[in-house]
């Protein structure tokens, strides 16, 4: 619930936002009579609104200590636009003070029509964009990986979350896993072993030196979570 808070003096000098056309016991209204009430106790107060579209009706008001508040019902902001109030206080059939006050209620957007469009036109349209997109270095496997060609002797692979990165003999290539998921990474080390280089906080396997490839010798990387990986390697066939 939202509340308003507001002073008796300043009513008639505040607009009181009283919430969306169409909303339901969402917003209270609290108004501070302290001063007032410390001069009448015994007092009571009634109030009417005058809506932005309707005849003029009585509100309940609740007495609460020396505040007075308004639950703002459903059929308080039926319609959006300025409404006014008057909360009139009496004693004894006495009628010892008028206040009247401005309200708001803002105008809520409700779907009534129909959509521009079906919503198969709009999925035969998209997959005709996705049928004229050519592949451009990476395609979609069957399992749900991305594959990347990559052609660079020296590349600087920064890694996504599952990508296979499939390189040809490299003379040079650095490495750097995601955070999360997996990565894959193929390369061949040439007559002149590869320089390899990824970072110190990958757990790599005991028996793989990273920092002496052998000759003429496929590789495949796998990385897991930016931490665990697995070295598989095959001799180049003559």
């Amino acid at each position: 619930m939202r509340i308003v808070n507001v002073t008796l003096s300043e009513i008639q000098s505040k607009t009181l936002d009283i919430g969306y056309a169409g909303e339901k016991n969402h917003v209270r209204v609290i108004i501070y009579c302290t001063s007032f009430f410390n001069l009448y106790p015994n007092a009571s107060a009634s109030m009417v609104a005058k809506p932005p579209v309707g005849d003029m009706y009585p509100v309940v008001l609740e007495k609460v200590g020396k505040t007075l508040v308004w639950n703002v019902s459903e059929a308080d902001i039926a319609n959006p636009g300025g409404g006014d109030f008057q909360i009139t206080f009496t004693q004894n059939d006495e009628v010892i003070k008028t206040a009247i006050g401005h309200y708001n209620i803002s105008a809520s957007m409700v779907a009534s029509g129909d959509p521009p469009t079906p919503l198969e036109d709009w999925i035969e349209q998209a997959q005709a964009v996705l049928d004229d997109i050519e592949e451009y270095e990476e395609i979609i496997d069957a399992g749900g990986i991305i594959v990347e060609t990559i052609s660079d002797t020296s590349p600087e692979i920064i890694g996504e979350r599952n990508h296979r990165y499939v390189c040809g003999e490299v003379e040079e290539i650095s490495i750097v896993p995601p955070s999360e998921g997996i990565m894959d990474v193929v390369f061949t080390s040439g007559t002149i072993p590869a320089d390899l280089t990824i970072p110190s906080t990958v757990l790599m396997p005991e028996w793989f030196d990273s920092t002496a490839l052998d000759a003429d010798t496929i590789y495949e990387i796998n990385i897991m979570d930016g931490i665990y990986g697995v070295v598989a390697m095959w001799g180049v066939s003559e």
